[in-house]
């Protein structure tokens, strides 16, 4: 039987479910890269916790290596906050560079149009109300 893939992760996986865990995993992991980018590898080390070996592997992307409930728990030492926005999870990063908090919807397949559905604001308050936007300019609702 052939399916649609909306994402990579959609045609290499053989459930639905799979593949949405998949997403989520890989958008942590892409998170992850970013929060550690500039950091030393002793320094990454000390903010995670975890030993330099593990660091490699997540800076190369070595996806198999870490489950979801590692990159979940990481991500939070990393200063990423996970937040549930009309039941869809979303990772949240502060840039300093640009002064927004970015977010990103980590389960959700990204479409030609959207690499993966994000949205940003300038206070944290305000996140809520432009990933509810996000979701409606996704779903094309």
């Amino acid at each position: 039987m052939e399916r649609s893939a909306t994402c990579v992760w959609d045609a290499l996986c053989a459930t639905p479910e799979e593949a949405r865990e998949m997403r989520s995993r890989s958008n942590l992991m892409m998170c992850l890269a970013q929060a550690l980018d500039g950091l030393s590898d002793e320094r990454a080390q000390q903010l995670l916790d975890i030993p330099v070996e593990r660091v490699h592997a997540l800076r190369r992307g070595k996806l198999h290596q870490f489950p979801l409930f590692e990159l979940t728990n990481l991500a939070k030492q990393a200063g990423i906050f996970l937040v549930r926005i009309d039941g869809e999870a979303a990772a949240i990063q502060h840039q300093p560079e640009t002064g927004l908090y970015r977010g990103v919807f980590i389960a959700l397949a990204g479409r030609p149009e959207f690499c993966a559905p994000d949205f940003s604001a300038i206070e944290r308050d305000d996140l809520e109300r432009a990933g509810r936007l996000s979701l409606k300019a996704y779903s094309g609702a």
